[in-house]
């Protein structure tokens, strides 16, 4: 049994209490900052690239491209999507090459009940979707293109400051 799984993750201050349930009586904790917690584990990727990052355009090895073969801007930009676990605790995101250079703006502050436009975060804790206009509008063409080098990473920080990254893949608008 697991009793903090995905779906207890929460990045709201206060959001998870306590109840104790006896023969003799219950008592819940107090909902204020001596008897109320939040829940965060660290969120983890799959294995392979191949299973941590999905989307039209993820060829499933190491390269995403934007740009879809047809149609045209905004609606030919592919999604990115990556897999994992215990993504609903996470309250930063960041776009990165492996020498820790950010994109876009930056920190990307999230809560995963209410994301910004264009982020989706999976109801069971597993994926987040990044739509390809926020990517391209948000996160910019610098991040998108790695020139040919697979040097591109997201980092996902916990509301109790925990930091991982996904594996580094390439990035190419225009392949």
């Amino acid at each position: 049994f697991n009793l903090f799984g995905n779906q207890f993750d929460s990045i709201d201050t206060g959001s998870r209490r306590l109840r104790i349930q006896t023969p003799w009586g219950s008592v819940i904790s107090d909902n204020n900052a001596t008897g109320s917690f939040t829940v965060s584990h660290t969120p983890v990727f799959q294995n392979t690239l191949s299973t941590t990052f999905a989307g039209g355009g993820f060829d499933g090895n190491s390269t995403f491209d934007i740009n879809s073969t047809s149609g045209s801007y905004p609606n030919n930009l592919q999604p990115l999507i990556i897999n994992g676990n215990n993504f609903r605790g996470v309250s930063v995101i960041t776009f990165e090459d492996t020498g820790n250079v950010s994109y876009g703006p930056g920190r990307i502050n999230v809560n995963p009940k209410e994301p910004p436009a264009g982020i989706t975060f999976g109801e069971d804790g597993k994926s987040i979707v990044f739509s390809g206009q926020f990517l391209w509008n948000t996160v910019g063409l610098d991040w998108l293109n790695s020139e040919g080098t697979i040097n591109r990473r997201i980092e996902l920080e916990t509301i109790a400051g925990q930091e991982v990254h996904t594996l580094p893949i390439e990035t190419d608008p225009d392949n």
